[in-house]
């Protein structure tokens, strides 16, 4: 039996869920059908807009994405103004403050300037639009700072006395702009979870979301406070799933220094939080959310989508809908498969735009950027896809890392273009029901 909505999203991450919710927001009935949770889940919670270019850290990421627009004309980016920097960044800069306004302050961000983040490793990442609990974690601001390092016993992920002898090295190194004095380890334990081993950030982010726990936590950083005079504490992102604002918040006014987590690894907690904000918001206004679908394929006849075939272990279901978008991803989430041989996109056919000059199956490994990063799913202005024929499909819009000439891993765009095209797609694809 067909299902029919005014739109239908593949991919529940960052662009599938952010385009649901501009179109679901217009009244329009939208489904998002997932195999999974999507990369969002397992990502640093952290938006990163325009990290890196030309090889440099970058510091202001709207200048660069200037220069991006005018370097590289079938960026992303660049396709958002149809080439207009002007106009690109107005659609950077609404789809941002649209989500700001969903998180409910739980996120803060500037787009002229990126945030200097420190991971587990005590190594360096730059970000834009970053959780509440990291906002002083910027390396360039922690001039002549004093820094406590705690982690917790029995979680190996993040090695206190590791991280405080790299971020030293690092930051000293590397960041010439700031110099870090010292950085102090210690340990603290989370009795609650009755083990001392083997303990992940879930668990301990579903600890701290209890009064007990959060409780002795607190008094355990209280008399690491006491013995050593620090300018900011620094933590594994594990302040809860449901309370970390709430945690934060209070950490920073009974320890009067500031606190930040660093950034994770995966599972990541962050990650996990950012995708139920995301869900919450598609949710509350009418989203319907089908995750454990595997799309198989789409019927189209003179260019327009009609339908999807779908099936769930070895139920099988039509879905119809007069618009749709294709957020599901690239190679990591399946949304593009390369076989040795041969790149192809699943659901529609798109071809799938690469540099023919590399062989891939033989050039696995190279120096740089892989041009592997750059293939993906050509879409014009309207971010429609571009089918085998040269002519676009007239109902369907792409968005997310499934699009094609950028490579979001060296430049630390991901989730700045997913949310960014996510958004521009939803828009359009409002406007034409």
């Amino acid at each position: 039996m067909d299902i029919h909505y005014d739109a239908i999203i593949i991919g529940a991450g960052m662009a599938g869920l952010t385009a649901a919710r501009k179109i679901a927001e217009a009244g329009k009935k939208v489904a998002v059908l997932s195999r999974g949770l999507g990369t969002t889940n397992m990502s640093t919670g952290a938006i990163d807009l325009l990290g890196y270019a030309q090889n440099k850290l970058v510091l202001n990421p709207e200048d660069e994405i200037r220069n991006l627009i005018r370097t590289s004309p079938k960026h992303p980016y660049a396709i958002l103004g149809n080439g207009d920097d002007k106009k690109a960044l107005e659609i950077v800069k609404d789809s941002i403050k649209d989500f700001l306004k969903i998180t409910n302050m739980a996120y803060v961000g500037d787009t002229a300037q990126n945030i200097v983040l420190s991971n587990y490793f005590g190594t360096y990442r730059p970000s834009c639009i970053i959780p509440l609990t990291m906002r002083h974690g910027n390396l360039l601001e922690l001039t002549d700072a004093k820094l406590m390092a705690v982690g917790v016993r029995g979680y190996a992920e993040f090695n206190a006395k590791f991280f405080a002898k790299s971020l030293h090295y690092v930051v000293n190194s590397f960041l010439r702009q700031t110099t870090t004095n010292e950085v102090v380890p210690k340990e603290i334990t989370i009795p609650s979870l009755g083990k001392d081993k083997d303990i992940t950030s879930i668990e301990i982010a579903e600890a701290l979301d209890t009064e007990e726990a959060f409780s002795r936590f607190l008094e355990q950083l209280k008399e690491l406070i006491t013995e050593v005079d620090v300018d900011a504490v620094v933590v594994p992102a594990i302040l809860g799933y449901k309370n970390w604002v709430k945690n934060h918040t209070i950490l920073e006014k009974e320890l009067g220094v500031p606190v930040f987590e660093c950034l994770s690894l995966p599972p990541s907690v962050p990650g996990q939080r950012l995708q139920q904000i995301l869900e919450n918001a598609a949710n509350d206004i009418g989203v319907e959310i089908h995750r454990g679908l595997q799309v198989l394929s789409a019927h189209i006849e003179n260019n327009e989508c009609k339908t999807l075939e779908t099936v769930s272990d070895i139920y099988r279901q039509t879905f119809k809908a007069d618009v749709y978008v294709l957020a599901s991803g690239s190679f990591i989430a399946e949304g593009l498969y390369f076989d040795g041989n041969k790149f192809y996109e699943p659901v529609f056919n798109l071809p799938v735009h690469r540099d023919n000059r590399n062989n891939f199956s033989e050039r696995r490994l190279e120096s740089g950027n892989h041009r592997i990063a750059f293939a993906g799913i050509q879409v014009n202005q309207a971010m429609k896809p571009i089918a085998q024929n040269g002519d676009v499909l007239t109902n369907l819009f792409a968005a997310g890392s499934i699009l094609a000439n950028y490579d979001y891993i060296s430049e630390k765009s991901g989730l700045g273009v997913a949310l960014t095209t996510g958004y521009l797609a939803g828009v359009n694809a409002n406007n034409s029901l």
